[in-house]
Parts: C-alpha cells; sequence; structure tokens
C-alpha cells in the first residue's frame, strides 16, 4: 500500500474499540497505544486501505473527514495539517511502516 507515494504497510495489531476510541496492542513489543476517535477514523481508513489493497492519500482522509464531519472547506487547510501530524506519529510510533 502506498500512503502519500510512500511505499506502507500497516503494522499487525490487535485492536478493540472502546466508546468510539481505539487500543491497539503490540503483542511483540507488549505495548498498548489508545487512539482518540479521530486518530480511530483515519486508523481504520488506512487499515481497510490496505485490507483492500488499495492506496492513499492526505486528500483522501481529509475529503472523508470533511464529509463525516461536515467541515467547512475553509477549516481543509488546518484539518490537513492535523491529519499530516496523525499520520507521522502512526510512523513514529511503529503502527506504520515505511517499506
Amino acid at each position: 500500500m502506498f500512503i502519500n507515494n510512500v511505499e506502507s504497510r500497516v503494522k499487525k495489531l490487535v485492536t478493540e474499540s472502546i466508546d468510539g476510541e481505539l487500543v491497539l496492542f503490540n503483542a511483540e513489543e507488549n505495548q498498548s497505544i489508545m487512539l482518540n476517535r479521530s486518530a480511530s477514523i483515519i486508523w481504520e481508513y488506512i487499515s481497510g486501505a490496505e485490507a483492500s489493497g488499495k492506496s492513499v492519500s492526505t486528500d483522501d482522509i481529509v475529503s472523508m473527514l470533511c464529509s463525516l464531519y461536515s467541515i467547512p472547506s475553509d477549516q481543509r487547510q488546518r484539518l490537513y495539517n492535523d491529519v499530516i501530524q496523525v499520520i507521522n506519529g502512526f510512523y513514529d510510533s511503529g503502527l506504520l511502516i515505511r517499506i
């Protein structure tokens, strides 16, 4: 799968949904990570894209979130920056792996 033209894969984790948030458990490293509702939606979008063999871009995610939350167009750039931070956080924490 490609995320923003970077070949990547989703780390295989055990997931549990609790009140709209996700808890991700990495058994190899005995590490748990809790994602808030927005990060959970982004994670599910990315992992769903990987499962279906599709690539995803920040623009795809932003468009989905704008539609889901009825975000006005004048807030799109701020949302774009926030999504970039979430994706970078996924890489930094090892949830996403660059290949």
